[in-house]
């Protein structure tokens, strides 16, 4: 009741003041410029076309606000829809990362499958391969629409980052009898980055570390300050 009200005195205000400004329009043009005497009858039609007026931009108006909102929840909705969609994406990343490494560790092993095998291995290396393109180009996406880039680092110790990062792929080392020796120093400074990247990185060169290293072989991961 209270909003309706709102909106009801916004149309006559709006309306009220068009209904002036014409009203004034037309004295000026009959009884100064034309010099005609004072009548109540020509005056009819200037408020009526000042009260059209006036209800025509208010309505205006209010269509604007209305989609101005409709379409700023729309946004927040679709920014909603696109972080969970991102944090659903990335979570999977590392399990399909898994797979993919472990049928990398068994194709290796050719002389131990037989023909059938090696087909179904290589199907299943080659899906879960295609998966993290997959999920690489959704992350991605996702964090264009979030505007993030450049402007959007995050501050922190990547210590944290990059250990979780290592912590995912002990059992793929395991597998092969690799061992990874951590020696990074926990208390780097604060620095500016991104951990999608930074995550994405470390995995990648401790997946090519784990894949081309003989087993029996220790994997060294070290931090160095350049100043």
């Amino acid at each position: 009741m209270k909003k309706t009200l709102t909106s009801l005195r916004y149309y006559l205000i709006n309306m009220g003041l068009c209904t002036i400004m014409v009203i004034a329009f037309a004295a000026l043009q009959y009884q100064i410029i034309q010099g005609v005497s004072f009548s109540l009858i020509n005056y009819i039609i200037p408020f009526l076309v000042g009260s059209i007026f006036g209800f025509l931009i208010t309505r205006i108006q209010t269509l604007q606000k209305k989609y101005k909102a409709e379409k700023d929840l729309v946004l927040e909705k679709n920014k909603q829809i696109h972080s969970y969609l991102g944090t659903i994406v990335h979570d999977l990343r590392s399990p399909v990362a898994a797979i993919y490494s472990l049928t990398e560790i068994i194709l290796d092993e050719k002389n131990k499958l037989d023909p059938e095998q090696r087909e179904y291995m290589g199907l299943i290396n080659t899906s879960a391969s295609s998966i993290l393109e997959n999920i690489g180009l959704i992350l991605d996406n996702t964090k264009l629409e979030k505007g993030y880039g450049p402007d959007h680092l995050e501050n922190g110790n990547p210590y944290y980052t990059i250990n979780s990062t290592i912590d995912k792929h002990l059992v793929l080392a395991i597998q092969k009898s690799i061992s990874i020796q951590r020696l990074i120093d926990k208390n780097l400074p604060e620095v500016q980055y991104d951990k999608e990247i930074l995550d994405k990185v470390v995995s990648n060169i401790i997946s090519n570390a784990i894949k081309y290293s003989p087993p029996n072989t220790q994997i060294k991961i070290y931090s160095e300050l350049f100043t």
